[in-house]
Parts: C-alpha cells; structure tokens; sequence
C-alpha cells in the first residue's frame, strides 16, 4: 500500500488539470497513490486525465455533486497513511510531498502540517513574494476567522480523517474551513512550513471571486461551526468576529470584481457585526479586505481599494472612519512586502503613507521599524 494517498477534486478544467496532475507525478517522493476525482465535468477533463499512463494515477467520474462530495469520494478511495489534497488549478513544487512527510515523521505530535505558497497570476505572471510563511502553531481561535492556510498544501494523518469523518456535503462554500476546525476540536495539532511548496493559479476563473454565491453558503457554514456539538462555549462569543471576517472576504471579492456599492455593502455588514468591539477589530476587517483583494486580484487592486476607500468616505460615522483604516491597511501591507523584496525605496515610500494616513496615533509598530531599517540601509 503507498504511504501516501492525493486527491485531486475537478470540475470542468480540462486546460489546468494536466499541470496540476504532472506535478504531482514529478514528486521526488515516489510511494504515493493519486486520485483525480472528476465532479461530472462537460468538457475535456476525461480525455486529458486518460492520456497520462502511470499506474498511480487512479480516475474516478461521478455526477456532479459539489467540492465536498469529490473529495469525499477520494477520502473514501485512500487508504494511505497520509493523505494531502490538491485543487485542480494549483501545482505541487516537486520535493513538496517528500518535505511534508520528513517533517511529520519527526514531529509525531503533529497531526496536520501545510505549507507556504507561490503564485501565478492567471496564466504566466509569477508573484515574487512568498505567501502563508509562518512557524507558529495553529489555534482554534485564529482558524475561526476564516482559512489560516490554503488547502492545496495540507497534509494530514488519516488517523484523524476517520476519528472526524467526511466533509459536510451541505455546504457548498466552507466546507474545507469546517472540516478543519472539526479537526482541531478533537484535539489535532497544525503546523506549518515556511518553505512555498504550492503554486496557486489566481485566475477569472476561480469559483472564491464571486461573492454573490458566497454570501449566505458562507454564513451556513459559520454557523454550523459554532453549532457544533463540542464547540467550546467560552469561545461563542467569537461569532460576531467570524461573520465580520466573511463579509470582509466579501467586500475583498467584491472589490477586485469593481463592484464597489457591493463591497461598500458587505464592509458596512461587517461593521455592525462589531458594533460592540474595539477598533483592533475593526482595524483587522481592514486588513482582510486588503489581504483578499491583494491575494486573488488578477490586476494591480489598488485603484479599486482606493475608489472603495473613497467611496466609505462619502458616508457618515463608522464607514468613514473605515476609509482611513483601509488605506492605513494598504500602506502597511505594501510596506511589508517591499521589505521582503528588498525595495528600500518602496519602503520609505508607503510607510510614510501610512504614517500620513494614521497621524498623529499610528498603531502599527512594524511599519516604523522597517522605516527606521531602510533609512540606516539595514534589511
């Protein structure tokens, strides 16, 4: 039996479908089984995944039934010890499997472990910075706020694939999120590698850009977390910053699509969600949104950031007060990642943005630091 067992979900991508399959096969790592689940796809898909020969590769078509059902059809399928995921659009960078399993051989007290991640900005542009680098340990508390890390890079023992069971296939959005947090409630530990072993495709066709089909699969889902029957109750009080943090991934859709009286909308919900908070809280919204538009942006978001922020600042009250937190959130942002690339210029340049948008109290101390860092010519 292989170690190893990856499931592929797809639906209709037969111009994708071939890279992410190949990638997967040019593992350095050779003792795995792959399972391409077609979700009853109308195109090509058969014929593409067909034409490959390896023994490994194992094609199973049902009818369309949604992302869940695919992949639990897989999970159904594996019997490996391990067992990873790709989505159909995404690439494994070729020792990604073979890091994977060294780092849980040697940390048994790891149930789940991921990875950093690449992009590729629809079909050629590759973003130089490095995404979901982080080496702490993931907690309930964060993962409630929405996905911590992409699933494309997760690797996980089956042991708790049969202790927690299948995903829900009532859920049509967030199905993969409360899978995850059914995980971490019986007691699994999740870790990351800072290594980008994942490239992610953003593309127009990616089915996260449309946030009208989002919106209410999106609250279902939140709130069969919360439901859930060993849902700790001390941490019900979360729920109004886990629907804060949905309609900000709304607002961030919304944005990138240039739909800027519908962001505004969902950035209003997000809000009243907070009524009752700090402004951290209303501070980290604007951030998500950035992070969201920045994230899975085809084109450069910053103009449509900016008519949004424009648009908040015609309001009155919260949503006004909101416009400035937005851009603060893209300067601090761009300040970051000129940092990681070593753009001293930029650097200089947006945080004096932000330290313009944020007089005279700005909060964000990392954004001096890396002012302070540029100017003596220290990285």
């Amino acid at each position: 039996m292989p170690l190893v067992s990856v499931i592929i979900p797809t639906y209709n991508r037969d111009y994708l479908i071939g890279e992410s399959i190949q990638s997967v096969l040019d593992q350095t790592f050779p003792d795995f089984e792959l399972f391409v689940i077609d979700d009853g796809s109308t195109d090509h898909t058969s014929e593409v995944v067909r034409s490959f020969s390896d023994s490994r590769l194992k094609y199973i078509l049902q009818e369309n039934r949604g992302p869940a059902a695919a992949r639990n059809m897989g999970l159904k399928a594996a019997h490996s010890e391990f067992i990873t995921f790709l989505d159909s659009d995404d690439l494994f960078i070729k020792n990604k499997i073979n890091r994977q399993l060294t780092f849980l051989k040697q940390s048994p007290e790891i149930g789940l472990c991921f990875t950093a991640y690449t992009k590729i900005i629809e079909f050629g542009t590759i973003d130089p910075i490095t995404h979901g680098r982080r080496t702490d340990p993931v907690v309930l508390e964060e993962l409630l706020m929405g996905p911590a890390f992409t699933f494309s890079s997760v690797m996980l023992r089956k042991g708790w694939v049969d202790q927690v069971g299948l995903l829900d296939e009532t859920l049509s959005t967030g199905e993969e999120w409360q899978w995850l947090i059914r995980i971490i409630l019986v007691g699994c530990q999740m870790a990351g590698l800072t290594e980008p072993l994942v490239v992610k495709r953003i593309h127009s066709q990616n089915l996260i850009r449309f946030p009208e089909r989002n919106e209410v699969s999106g609250i279902k889902a939140i709130n069969s977390v919360f439901n859930l029957p060993d849902f700790p109750s001390e941490l019900q009080c979360l729920y109004p910053v886990a629907m804060a943090n949905h309609f900000a991934r709304l607002s961030g859709l919304a944005c990138i699509n240039n739909d800027i009286d519908q962001s505004a909308l969902f950035a209003s919900k997000a809000l009243q969600e907070l009524e009752h908070f700090s402004d951290q809280e209303k501070d980290d919204i604007a951030m998500k949104i950035v992070h969201i538009a920045r994230g899975l942006s085809i084109n450069d978001p910053r103009e449509m950031l900016f008519d949004l922020s424009d648009h908040l600042t015609a309001k009155r009250g919260d949503l006004a007060m909101f416009s400035k937190a937005l851009r603060a959130a893209w300067y601090a942002t761009e300040t970051y990642d000129c940092f990681c690339t070593q753009n001293r210029s930029g650097v200089i340049n947006n945080s004096l943005h932000y330290l313009m948008v944020t007089f005279p109290r700005p909060k964000n101390r990392g954004v001096s630091s890396m002012l302070l860092r540029s100017l003596v010519g220290e990285f």
